[in-house]
């Protein structure tokens, strides 16, 4: 069986180590990315000193009454973030919804991307919620 050649990596950032080796495990292809795009998405404005603008901005709309007009700019926002971020991903679709009661002010998303250099669809589902 031939595998994939690997093209991207990264580090786990949960930094569990590895049972056997006691290293931080190294991500690759398909979840190196995927870790990336979670980490955008994630990351509002001005987290990152060097970066003022680096990430989604997306869990600042958890702020506000959450409508379908919210879910349609945090879809927005991802796509822009993640098409403008992340370079090793070519964005199919950008899905956003709120799971249940609209108090609670949390979002699905869920990105389905291909890795420009293996053309694997990927799928990612982040749940945002206000930390606040």
């Amino acid at each position: 069986m031939a595998t994939e050649p690997v093209v991207y990596r990264d580090i786990d950032l949960r930094f569990k180590p590895h049972p056997l080796t006691g290293d931080v495990p190294i991500l690759q292809n398909e979840a190196a990315v995927k870790q990336v795009v979670r980490n955008v998405v994630l990351t509002n404005h001005y987290e990152r000193f060097q970066d003022p603008y680096f990430g989604g901005n997306v869990t600042a709309q958890l702020f506000q009454n959450a409508t379908k007009i919210t879910a349609m700019i945090a879809r927005d926002d991802i796509r822009r973030a993640v098409a403008g971020q992340v370079p090793e991903a070519e964005l199919i679709n950008v899905s956003v919804a709120m799971p249940g009661d609209t108090d609670l002010h949390t979002l699905q998303a869920s990105i389905v991307f291909t890795m420009r250099r293996l053309r694997k669809p990927v799928d990612v589902r982040v749940f945002l919620t206000r930390v606040r």
